[in-house]
């Protein structure tokens, strides 16, 4: 049992550390000072503000 525990401690940071996924442009808001840039995929979905200029077709995200 105290081995199974020492692995499991040992594998812990492992999982921490944060995933890349790459997403892609759903929606544009035009705000009052700039746009508002919607990138998802079928599991998740995150926000971007921009002051100048367009918006990627994608993004690249680390995801914790």
């Amino acid at each position: 049992m105290k081995k199974l525990l020492i692995c499991v401690m040992a594998l812990l940071p492992l999982a921490a550390h944060a995933l890349t996924v790459t997403l892609t442009l759903q929606d544009v808001i035009e705000a009052a000072d700039g746009k508002i840039c919607v990138y998802g995929d079928h599991l998740r979905t995150e926000t971007m503000k921009i002051r100048n200029g367009q918006c990627s077709h994608t993004k690249t995200f680390q995801i914790n």
